[in-house]
C-alpha cells in the first residue's frame, strides 16, 4: 500500500466518522423531543394534566378532546383558536420543524402536520365563535 493509498483510505474515515458525529448530534434533540410528547400525551391521557400555559397553550374551560389540547400544545395554540390562529401557529412551527432547515426534524414535521389536521378538524365551530 503506497502513501496515496494511505492517505485516501484517512480521508474516507475522517469523512465517515464526521457524517456519524453529525447524525449523533442530530439525534440527541430528536429523541429529547420525542420523550416530552409521550410524557405529555401520557399525561393527558391519565387526566393529570393540560397543556401546559407557558408553551402557549390555554384552555378556556371548555372540555376538549384530548387530542385537541396536545396538538394544540404542539402548535403552541390558546383554545378557542380561529382558523387564522391555527394557520399562523402551523406556519411558525412547520419553518422550524421542516426537514430541509438545517436542524430540521422528520418526525416534528409530522407531529407538526398532524396537529394541524386535529385542530382544523376539531375547532371549526369554535372558529365561527366570537372570541
Amino acid at each position: 500500500m503506497g502513501l496515496l493509498d494511505y492517505v485516501q483510505k484517512s480521508v474516507r474515515v475522517a469523512q465517515d466518522v464526521a457524517a456519524a458525529a453529525k447524525l449523533i448530534a442530530g439525534a440527541a434533540p430528536a429523541m429529547k423531543s420525542a420523550m416530552a410528547d409521550v410524557e405529555q400525551a401520557a399525561n393527558l391521557f391519565r387526566g393529570e394534566a393540560r397543556v401546559d400555559p407557558t408553551a402557549g397553550g390555554v384552555t378556556d374551560g371548555m372540555n376538549y378532546p384530548p387530542e385537541v389540547l396536545h396538538a394544540a400544545g404542539v402548535l403552541g395554540l390558546s383554545l378557542p383558536a380561529t382558523r387564522a390562529d391555527v394557520d399562523a401557529a402551523y406556519k411558525k412551527a412547520a419553518r422550524l420543524a421542516h426537514p430541509d432547515r438545517l436542524n430540521g426534524d422528520t418526525a416534528a414535521m409530522v407531529r407538526v402536520n398532524r396537529a394541524k389536521g386535529t385542530m382544523v378538524r376539531y375547532l371549526a365551530p369554535v372558529s365561527a365563535a366570537p372570541r
